[in-house]
């Protein structure tokens, strides 16, 4: 800002200009504001990125996470299903042996049980590990024919009997075998256990040395 001095009566004053000069904080950063704001600006854009950035990438973290856990889960459920199918032929051979049927419909009650559960095997395991499932179920087919057989007649050939156990420990172990592989590893991994330090026992503080008496 600039005065100019002017006088009719003093000529000279017209020569003398006046300007006044800034010198405040304020005066000396206004031509840098829009740099500054821009610079500040963009700082608050970048955090505002990154802020995002991170927060997408714990998200797709946990859904990670998430999704092998349901992963997890989801084998261990049809594990289940796969060991109450596997340990039904060893339930029912139990029955075809101990149980005292009263009359054949029992007897047929429970093979109708164990060909419905054997039917199953074909939907939870591939086809050359149900051959191993057909094996154990054509001995226990076996038996229970033997059993009604024991029904009908009042002699028991016990000899044949004995057969038909080592049959079902053969068969039903190399089915043990197969079936070993579907155990999912996480009921195979031990238990992760932290190890705790034993506590250190203080240092006794030394004696004082015994005196000569």
């Amino acid at each position: 800002m600039t005065w100019q001095l002017f006088s009719p009566d003093l000529p000279f004053l017209q020569e003398i200009t006046i300007k006044q000069v800034h010198h405040g904080f304020w005066d000396s950063v206004q031509p840098y504001l829009p740099l500054i704001t821009a610079i500040i600006t963009g700082t608050v854009s970048s955090i505002g990125i990154l802020i995002t950035y991170n927060l997408a990438n714990k998200a797709r973290q946990i859904a990670e996470e998430q999704k092998k856990i349901a992963s997890t889960k989801l084998n261990i459920d049809i594990f289940d299903k796969r060991f109450d199918l596997f340990n039904s032929y060893s339930v029912y051979f139990g029955k075809f042996l101990k149980k005292n049927y009263e009359n054949e419909s029992e007897c047929w009650e429970d093979f109708a049980n164990m060909n419905n559960d054997h039917e199953k095997t074909a939907f939870f395991f591939n086809d050359e590990d149900a051959e191993y499932f057909d094996a154990v179920y054509a001995v226990l087919n076996k038996y229970q024919k033997h059993r009604l057989t024991c029904l009908q007649t009042p002699s028991v050939n016990w000899e044949e009997s004995a057969d038909f156990f080592n049959d079902f420990n053969k068969t039903y172990h190399q089915l043990y075998n197969r079936f070993c592989k579907y155990v999912p590893k996480i009921m195979v991994l031990p238990p992760s256990i932290p190890t705790i330090p034993p506590p250190s026992h203080p240092t006794p503080p030394p004696t004082a040395p015994k005196q000569a008496q």
